[in-house]
């Protein structure tokens, strides 16, 4: 399975849960959409290649969810997201980032091997739930 974090996430933070996951997730491989595909590529161009590879994107971008175009380029490639939604305005710290993902990572793992695709997840301080996009 491969999961990418966004662009909107540190590019350090894929290639260290790349590694960190490596002792006990060893079918998983942690990707950054920015590393992988370049900064700026639209989302139309690297939604249909993860897809194919059927792969999960992990986001800060709430926006996503909210705009028909890309909703519907997420259901066509049959896509998993999920939203790390913050708890207040202005995103995530580095430091709780890196916490919220560790806290809801065997969640992370175990519903992107067993939900059917496409599907979105969000993730915040309290809960981790599925979505309807």
């Amino acid at each position: 399975m491969i999961i990418y974090f966004d662009e909107n996430m540190p590019v350090v933070l894929a290639n260290g849960f790349d590694i960190l996951i490596k002792g006990l997730y060893k079918d998983v491989e942690v990707r950054s959409i920015k590393q992988t595909f370049g900064a700026g590529t639209p989302d139309e161009k690297w939604i249909p290649i993860v897809g194919q590879e059927g792969a999960v994107v992990i986001t800060q971008d709430l926006n996503i969810g909210r705009k028909r175009a890309q909703i519907a380029l997420f259901k066509a490639h049959q896509l998993g997201i999920v939203f790390l939604v913050p708890p207040g305005k202005g995103g995530y710290s580095y430091w709780a980032m890196v916490e919220q993902i560790v806290a809801h990572w065997p969640e992370i793992y175990k519903k992107s091997l067993v939900t059917s695709r496409p599907f979105a997840f969000d993730i915040n301080p309290r809960s981790f739930r599925q979505i309807q996009l």
